[in-house]
């Protein structure tokens, strides 16, 4: 160790010499050892750098005792090297060793108490060998590291070598070689070495794979991963790492879909149990109890009529008004109370008011043109009687029944050749037979939301046809009980 000490820290610097007699020549003896200059900080590796050393001007130092004819020189070589101011000298030789080469190194100090010291080292390839021969010189020994992939980290022990492959110096003796790479799993390798051995590790790290545990009901679904084929039982399943789009189905269920993210090596845990599908036949075979809870009900909804064209035949003279030429379109509110059963209905009382109507074209005598404005209609309906077929909270009704309509109106018409005008109102009662039909949709076992259509008529009379929609309110009379 104290000779390693002199030659690597002493002020005058280590002459390398390549002899002749080895069997690799001088030169790719050079090229070698000069890459590994950087590790030798005191040395003169290359012919180029002992040139220039040598061209330098130096300070005269004694002569070594033997050349001033004060002692005998025990080894001229040493004393040559100590005359020219060199701290010591490697003699460089290479020869063939079997199928690989074999590099030797003669190294002698300068100073008095450093004996000389030969180095060998061995490599498949010259340059493998000088290596490892150069290690051993400066107290290290050598890693030769392969790893995939090839951006991971090595460490030996809390030393953080370098990136990738290649080729490390460590520290002879006991050391933990270790290598890490993100989403990979780290592996470490202890290892033994001396000061110029070379030892060839290989590392192949595993990428770490997420893991997601499923757990679901019914057993028997599938589990798809981005669109794809992912398990199709429960259990631990890796995945890479990321987000992904989970989706857990089966026959019979709704499905279930989520959107996971997962780090690499960690696990996941998703649990969730499948809901049956609504069974709609099983659902619309019989009534929802909101539905036939309450038997009376009461509604107000909104109805626009289309009031046909037809005759009227009401009044007398100028004004009498024969017919319309045009239907009129009228809106209002309709009112009802009524009791429903499980299958029958009736409607007691319908009570509903329409007007807004245009002034529509109506025929005067002698085929005059006037005009009815102001029609307004008042429609009674007792006691129309239906079906309904509630289906879960679904209740389609059927009802017919007689109306009786009282009708007002203005006509008014022009009088003589000079424009005088007229006008006179009018009130008619109309008897008519109508029909309804529609649906009721139980919102809960107060309320519901009607939808129908209507048409009244009869004969010659000018016909009516509704379109109702609005809300209703169910409730007990006389403490009664459901439609049941």
């Amino acid at each position: 160790m104290s000779m390693l000490l002199t030659l690597l820290l002493a002020a005058p610097p280590v002459l390398w010499r390549y002899p002749t007699d080895g069997e690799a020549e001088p030169a790719a003896l050079e090229a070698a050892v000069a890459p590994l200059a950087a590790r030798l900080p005191d040395h003169l590796p290359t012919t180029a750098a002992r040139d220039a050393w040598l061209a330098a001007p130096v300070s005269q130092a004694p002569l070594p005792p033997c050349f001033a004819d004060t002692g005998v020189c025990a080894d001229l070589d040493r004393a040559v090297l100590e005359a020219l101011g060199f701290g010591g000298g490697i003699d460089a030789r290479a020869r063939r060793q079997g199928a690989g080469w074999e590099v030797r190194l003669e190294v002698v100090s300068t100073a008095p108490h450093v004996a000389p010291r030969t180095l060998v080292g061995l490599g498949d390839t010259l340059n493998e060998a000088t290596e490892n021969v150069v290690s051993e010189l400066i107290g290290l020994a050598t890693l030769r590291v392969t790893v995939e992939p090839p951006t991971a980290r090595l460490y030996a022990g809390a030393l953080l070598l370098g990136t990738g492959p290649g080729n490390y110096l460590v520290p002879p003796g006991t050391t933990d070689v270790r290598a890490e790479a993100d989403g990979h799993a780290p592996a470490t390798v202890r290892l033994e070495v001396a000061a110029g051995d070379a030892a060839t590790l290989t590392f192949n790290l595993p990428a770490v794979s997420a893991r997601v545990t499923l757990r679901f009901n019914p057993e028997n679904a599938k589990v798809t991963l981005d669109h794809l084929p992912f398990a199709d039982r429960p259990g631990t399943v890796a995945l890479a790492p990321g987000k992904h789009l989970l989706r857990v189905e089966a026959p019979g269920f709704e499905s279930y879909e989520r959107m996971i993210d997962v780090a690499a090596g960690d696990t996941l845990e998703v649990t969730h149990d499948l809901k049956p599908k609504a069974d709609l036949g099983a659902r619309y075979a019989h009534p929802h109890p909101d539905t036939i809870a309450r038997a009376f009900y009461g509604r107000a909804v909104l109805r626009t009529t289309r009031v046909f064209e037809g005759p009227v035949e009401l009044g007398s003279g100028i004004l009498r008004v024969e017919e319309t030429s045009e239907s009129a379109q009228l809106g209002g509110l309709d009112l009802g109370v009524g009791w429903r059963g499980e299958l029958f209905e009736v409607e007691a009382l319908g009570l509903a008011w329409l007007g807004g109507a245009d002034p529509h074209t109506a025929v005067l005598p002698q085929d005059r043109v006037g005009l009815l404005t102001d029609l307004q209609r008042w429609v009674i309906r007792p006691l129309w009687v239906g079906v309904r077929w509630p289906r879960w909270r679904v209740d389609p009704f059927v009802r017919a029944g007689v109306s009786m309509v009282l009708e007002s109106f203005t006509a008014r018409g022009v009088l003589d050749p000079a424009g005088n005008r007229a006008k006179k109102d009018h009130e008619l009662t109309l008897w008519m037979l109508g029909a309804e039909a529609g649906c009721r949709a139980q919102l809960d076992q107060d309320v519901f939301v009607q939808l129908s259509g209507s048409y009244e008529g009869w004969s010659e009379t000018r016909s009516q046809a509704s379109f109702q929609l609005g809300l209703g309110w169910t409730f007990d009379a006389l403490g009664g009980g459901g439609a049941q």
